[in-house]
């Protein structure tokens, strides 16, 4: 099963990886900065079409960004 903080670590993880903020990757997706901060910080679940933008953009798999690496 999907895990908000498993989404929220590795959103985090990601961002950082391509060295770039919040406000950066909100551009990238099309969505707010406040968006961006809610998933990562809140652990708020995004919208499918962001989902899909997220693994997209990252150039990664729904189950590498949205389930915990065991």
């Amino acid at each position: 099963m999907e895990d908000k903080k498993a989404i929220k670590n590795n959103l985090r993880k990601y961002r950082i990886w391509k060295n770039i903020t919040q406000s950066q990757l909100a551009i990238e997706l099309s969505v707010s900065i406040a968006q961006v901060r809610d998933i990562e910080i809140k652990n708020k679940y995004p919208k499918y079409q962001v989902r899909s933008r997220m693994c997209k953009y990252f150039e990664i798999s729904q189950g590498q960004m949205f389930y915990e690496e065991e």
